[in-house]
């Protein structure tokens, strides 16, 4: 027998061993990198959310309606000033509803709570530099709505739904939510945060 062969063989079973060995490393540090650069997209993206100005949706509750089973007739929105924001004038401010059997414009008014339009329900907590028709940094404040709505626009059961507040002087802010299964007749629902 040949033993130059033999060694030759030898050497390639064990470059061939090698070669899969060193693949299976770089697959490995392909995968943990690739990783690291998905969490790090993640964090850098919430970063971005809390740099963006304008109002901040806290919290969003619903109150079935009055007549009917099935249907959201009463919202209350609580927002506050994100950080980077300067303060927002409500009056300059609309209130934008989507959902698959709604859409509409608010804008807000003080004086008058009738559907189409919204106004402040509450201060929750003041800041120190609280006007009214205004949200400064440190205010909290409870929106309180009623969309239009007749017999074929409302907002009902498994709805998803969107609502924005535009303002001229910041970015928009938007959040989704879905309706409850069921809603009964004068119950409040927590629809979001």
């Amino acid at each position: 027998m040949n033993k130059k062969g033999m060694v030759g063989i030898g050497h390639m079973i064990i470059f061939i061993a090698a070669l899969i060995a060193l693949a299976a490393v770089v697959g490995t540090l392909l995968s943990r990198s690739s990783s690291f650069i998905q969490r790090g997209t993640n964090i850098g993206t919430g970063a971005s959310d809390v740099s963006k100005n304008g109002l901040e949706i806290i919290k969003v509750t619903g109150k079935g309606d009055d007549v009917y089973n099935d249907k959201i007739e009463e919202f209350r929105i609580f927002v506050r000033l994100r950080p980077a924001s300067a303060p927002i004038n409500l009056t300059a401010t609309l209130l934008q509803w989507k959902s698959s059997n709604y859409a509409g414009k608010e804008k807000y008014d003080s004086t008058t709570f009738t559907s189409g339009y919204y106004t402040i329900a509450r201060v929750v907590h003041k800041g120190p530099e609280y006007k009214d028709g205004y949200v400064h940094k440190g205010d909290e404040l409870e929106i309180k709505t009623i969309p239009i709505a007749n017999a074929e626009n409302y907002i009902s059961t498994n709805e998803e739904v969107s609502i924005t507040f535009l303002s001229p002087s910041s970015s928009p802010s938007k959040i989704t939510f879905v309706t409850p299964g069921a809603i009964q007749k004068n119950k409040w629902y927590s629809l979001y945060g």
